[in-house]
Parts: C-alpha cells; structure tokens; sequence
C-alpha cells in the first residue's frame, strides 16, 4: 500500500545509494577471492606493508609513488640490494594502525597473513587494502602481478614483466641440467629447520630443476638422524648478519654430517637473505643463482 500512495500522490522519490556504485576517481578491481575492491584510478601514496610488495613496486616502476617501506625490506627484498634508491623514504619500522595514517596512503599492498589490526584502522577510514596471492605457486606469483597491475593502472608493465619472467623460467628449463637432490637448511642456534613442499624455497628448488629431498609440508624442524637418513646431495642455506652464513657453518662444522658427501665436497649452496627468503616474483632471482651454483659445484 505504501508503494501505491508514492506514486499516486505524485511526490518526488528520492532513491537510494546504490552501496555497489564506484565513488568518483575509483574504479573496481576483482579479488582471488571474487570480492570487489574499489582503489584509486592513479594511486599516488601507495604504502607496501610487505617486502614481496616492495619487489613488485619496484619492477613495476613506481618506486615514485611508494610513500614508506617497511623496515623488514631492507632484509628480504630488492631493497637489501639497493638500499640506496630507497635511503629517501620513510621507514616503517612497525605495521601500526597510527602511523598508517600518519602516512595518509591512498592504497595499501598487503598479503594474506599481514597482521590485520592496523589493516583494519586502515579500512575503516576507507583506505583501501590490496591483499597480494601468496607466492608458493608461479601460478599465484602471476596472479598477484597481474592483480597489482590492474589496480595499479599499469597492466602493460605488468604484462611485460610476466613476459620476461616466462622467458627466463623457460631457459632455465630448456638448460637440461640434472636433477639434484637438494635440502633447504637454517640453523641460527637453536635447532635446524628446512622447508618442504608448498613453500617459496620448494618453489626456487623446482624452478632451478633440481629436487627438494625433504619428504614434508611446509617449514618444520630437521634433526641430524633427518639429514642422515635423506643424505642429499647439495645443502641450500643463506646468509645471515653480516654476511656470515650460520647455517653453512653448522654443516661444515658438525662432526655427525662430516662423512656426508654433500659437506665432504663442499656441496653447499649458500644464497643472499633476501633470495632465500624471497616471496614474490624474485624467487625465479634465487632459483636462477641456485642453478648457476649448481653448474659450479658439478661441473
């Protein structure tokens, strides 16, 4: 009855917001998820709360545009290499909902296990947050590059990358090196660790051609009767501080691996923090050295 009597008493009808309108000088970009998120049509402050998003921003050229970048990115990504060409910007030292906004970003790049707290003060005041797949699949790396470069207005550069990124994965591939049985190992003193499949490293491990040895998901905890038993026959591990690696000292050093032919041989494969560590597209940068290394140690 009250719709009939709007329209015979002849009133205006004042309609409603459509709450799936794109605000003025957004537009709409589709989530993994298939949710909607409305960003800037040009971005101009935009704040990476990962070191993987650090990587992306800068080969996708906007490294003018990024405001602040978060202190872990001088340890894990591009930005360890070239510390220089970010000396200029703020450094988040934490991810804080208050100097989020002391920053007034205008798009923030995240990923799926960000801490939320501070991403949620970010929302409420209608900042928009970009969640980046996560990288344990080529599959989800070009998903996230894809993703980026359509909320970022750069979808040409983003697909320019995905091009060289495939012509490199290809001659890797096309190298015909033999498959090396291979173990990824940390240990900074308090226990070994290495990382099993479903993991950025078992990602490096097969993009490099080689075969990650431990039979497990995931990142966990590997004893010395492990490594024994698997024997593989190169050891993967990283740099630490200083450019020391702890863990490489720690199988040259243990006289319980010393027979091993991978530590006899000097089989051990040590790569930058930030390649070892790498979660973004830059994983194809480490399997690229664990490769060359491997030509090294066999050849």
């Amino acid at each position: 009855m009250l719709g009939i009597c709007v329209s015979s008493c002849g009133g205006e009808q004042t309609s409603l917001p459509d709450p799936g309108a794109v605000p003025a000088g957004m537009r709409s970009v589709t989530l993994g998820d298939g949710s909607l998120l409305h960003v800037p049509n040009q971005a101009q402050r935009i704040l990476p709360a990962t070191s993987a998003a650090v990587d992306l921003l800068t080969d996708l050229e906007l490294h003018d545009r990024v405001i602040a970048i978060p202190l872990a990115a001088f340890s894990w990504s591009v930005a360890a290499r070239e510390p220089e060409r970010w000396s200029e910007h703020t450094v988040l030292n934490a991810l804080e909902g208050e100097a989020i906004l002391a920053l007034k970003p205008d798009l923030i790049i995240a990923a799926p296990w960000s801490y939320q707290g501070p991403l949620w003060v970010a929302r409420s005041v209608n900042i928009p947050v970009l969640p980046l797949p996560d990288a344990k699949s080529w599959i989800e790396i070009e998903a996230g590059i894809s993703l980026a470069g359509r909320a970022l207005g750069v979808q040409d550069r983003a697909e320019t990358l995905m091009d060289d990124l495939a012509a490199r994965r290809s001659k890797l591939a096309a190298a015909g090196r033999p498959s090396r049985r291979m173990v990824a190992y940390s240990n900074f003193g308090a226990g070994g660790h290495t990382s099993g499949t479903g993991t950025t490293l078992d990602l490096a491990i097969a993009l490099a051609g080689m075969e990650n040895a431990v039979d497990g998901k995931g990142h966990c905890e590997l004893s010395l009767e492990e490594i024994l038993s698997i024997s593989p026959e190169v050891f993967l591990t990283s740099t630490g501080r200083d450019m020391v690696s702890p863990g490489a000292e720690f199988l040259r050093n243990e006289p319980v691996l010393s027979h091993l032919e991978a530590v006899k041989k000097g089989r051990i494969i040590v790569l930058p923090a930030e390649l070892f560590s790498a979660s973004s597209h830059r994983i194809l940068d480490a399997a690229e050295e664990v490769a060359r290394q491997v030509d090294l140690l066999f050849n």
